[in-house]
């Protein structure tokens, strides 16, 4: 009999002990969600930029896409949450919001677009930032840099993460509609074909992963 006392005193503690944690974690995510709302400063799209970016996506995607600078979920990288992009401050982030027209910042703006629609619902948010961050660090552990996570092959069958969506898409884009240059691009076994046959087969590929999402109403 004072075994279980013994017992049932230390279940309760326990359970007190975890009740507070999961209180603590739920203040402290409501107290980062709070500041993020409070430091945040949204930045409309530009006309060209929503030209741009209907050269790829559907127009009533891009019209509930929201861009942010400052606030603490641009503090370290570039994140997509749901259809809200949080450009970093410093870096290319920095760059983007001086220089919002430029080549550069349109193609990076149709890589982080492509997040948005891999994550047009909770269900796709979650699974688009958990299998996004496991690939970095599986990159990172392998070579040394999560760098290698946004690196994809031409014609490889094996299940692409969404880094190498964002970038297969974002290579099309560059190739296509800004002339861009093909020894510039995340493709790592494309060196032997001519620009026009690497469009087809990018075009081929970017259909394909839109048409993926396309189930995410």
């Amino acid at each position: 009999m004072k075994k279980r006392k013994i017992k049932n005193k230390a279940k309760n503690r326990f359970l007190r002990i975890l009740l507070i944690v999961l209180i603590t974690i739920i203040i402290l995510v409501l107290l980062v969600i709070i500041l993020n709302l409070i430091l945040r400063k949204e930045v409309s799209l530009s006309n060209n930029q929503i030209e741009n970016l209907n050269k790829i996506f559907p127009k009533e995607h891009i019209k509930d896409i929201r861009l942010y600078e400052k606030g603490l979920f641009s503090i370290g990288s570039t994140k997509t949450i749901y259809k809200s992009i949080y450009f970093e401050n410093t870096g290319l982030g920095k760059y983007f919001f001086e220089n919002p027209d430029s080549n550069k910042s349109i193609i990076l703006l149709v890589h982080e677009t492509v997040h948005t629609y891999q994550s047009r619902n909770s269900f796709g948010c979650i699974k688009m930032s958990i299998l996004s961050l496991c690939s970095q660090f599986i990159a990172y552990l392998k070579y040394g840099s999560r760098n290698y996570a946004y690196y994809y092959r031409i014609d490889s069958d094996t299940n692409l993460n969404p880094e190498q969506e964002a970038s297969i898409i974002e290579d099309y884009f560059n190739l296509k509609f800004v002339n861009g240059d093909t020894s510039g691009i995340n493709c790592i076994n494309c060196e032997n074909y001519e620009k026009p046959k690497l469009i087809e087969k990018l075009e081929i590929r970017t259909k394909n992963i839109l048409n993926k999402y396309n189930y995410m109403q």
